[in-house]
């Protein structure tokens, strides 16, 4: 990386906020990924009781929600917040991209993990990994694995300009 490049990279703002976006993204992503394993290994029985509690506390605060909306509505809604931090992810790579107007090794790597996330079960299991080890690898080393990937290629991929 040149020191222009270094320059803007330490000092844009977007890179800060890009960097909150991912380690908020990945928590409520993981977050999901445990709460819809944890509620699809519940017994029926134990998914309409988990629904009940919801149901009296919701109550207790003034929302009327039947037990029944609860229990079918969990998944769904699991689903659908998964799905929409994918798609924001992968908008989010894509932002990068155009507003640095280059293509690093770690938006690929970032594009990847967000496709291979949307495949259930498996693709959890691997997104929900790399983000345990890339939040691990950044308090060991201070910097995520994209960073070490996009300073073993050396530079960016493809570059233009507008």
């Amino acid at each position: 990386m040149s020191q222009i490049q270094q320059h803007v990279y330490d000092n844009s703002p977007y890179y800060d906020a890009y960097s909150e976006f991912d380690a908020f993204g990945g928590s409520v992503g993981l977050a999901l990924d445990l709460s819809t394993a944890y509620w699809n290994n519940l017994s029926n029985k134990g998914q309409w009781k988990s629904s009940y509690k919801i149901s009296k506390f919701l109550k207790n605060n003034g929302f009327n929600i039947k037990t029944s909306a609860i229990k079918s509505g969990i998944p769904k809604t699991f689903q659908s917040a998964g799905r929409g931090l994918g798609y924001l992810a992968g908008a989010v790579t894509v932002g990068e991209v155009l507003y640095n107007s280059e293509i690093k090794a770690s938006n690929i790597l970032d594009a990847t993990i967000t496709g291979v996330s949307f495949i259930p079960g498996v693709g959890w299991i691997i997104g929900g990994s790399y983000f345990v080890g890339d939040m691990i690898h950044q308090g060991v080393y201070g910097y995520s694995i994209g960073d070490r990937l996009d300073n073993s290629v050396g530079g960016p991929i493809y570059d233009w300009e507008w």
